[in-house]
């Protein structure tokens, strides 16, 4: 089917991503476990990340992993024409697509069955493009109840990881300057979505390093059964 394997990603190029990401996990599960209890913002941070939707920040880095994809598969066959990559292009955007669309259709369902914990709080109005989404789609993507994990924050970091390792691939052929752009853009947009989950009382600090984990796990489960199989 021509589709890009990952075995054409070796480990060795993945190895501090791996690292780094578990790392992280660790530290954040240590310093975090303490705050499992709702911080409560002030009015500005309310207004702020009521309009400024962290569903935005989500497909807008759905969007520049899909595109990173198109890039680092062209690089990697210059000969061909757009018509010649793009089955495989299409194949892996769709699987990541799909993931994308299974993890917001399911996460509750499965997420509260192992982890969740009912919040004792009343969380604030979701923000209106997601209200909205949710209203014309029929899909509610925030189920309210459950604390743990957070879903908006697990997305974010799956696909602040695959953009990270797209990055690393010696053939993306990216100037390094860019690269850097886009993984410090990505990063704080995993800061945002996460802060706001926080500030809109859907979840605490503790369930966004749960959150944090679960993705790390997830991620690199993916990409080794991916690799081997």
């Amino acid at each position: 089917m021509g589709v890009e394997k990952l075995e054409n990603v070796p480990f060795s190029v993945a190895r501090s991503l791996f690292y780094s990401s578990l790392a992280l996990s660790i530290i954040l599960l240590v310093f975090l476990s303490p705050f499992n209890y709702p911080l409560y913002p002030n009015k500005a941070l309310e207004y702020l990340t009521y309009w400024l939707d962290p569903i935005i920040f989500q497909i807008g880095t759905l969007g520049a992993l899909l595109l990173l994809v198109y890039i680092w598969l062209g690089r990697r066959h210059p000969e061909r024409k757009f018509y010649d990559i793009r089955s495989p292009f299409m194949c892996v955007s769709a699987f990541i697509v799909l993931l994308f669309f299974l993890e917001v259709r399911f996460d509750n369902f499965f997420a509260s069955m192992f982890f969740g914990i009912e919040s004792y709080w009343q969380p604030l109005e979701e923000p209106f493009i997601t209200s909205w989404i949710e209203k014309v789609s029929g899909i509610q993507i925030i189920v309210t109840g459950d604390s743990t994990p957070s879903g908006f924050a697990l997305r974010q970091w799956i696909l602040t990881l695959g953009i990270f390792l797209i990055l690393d691939q010696p053939d993306l052929y990216l100037k390094k300057r860019y690269g850097n752009a886009v993984r410090s853009i990505s990063s704080l947009a995993l800061i945002y979505v996460s802060l706001a989950r926080i500030i809109r009382l859907a979840h605490v600090p503790t369930d966004i390093a749960v959150s944090i984990a679960l993705g790390t796990i997830i991620f690199w489960g993916v990409f080794f059964l991916s690799l081997y199989y």
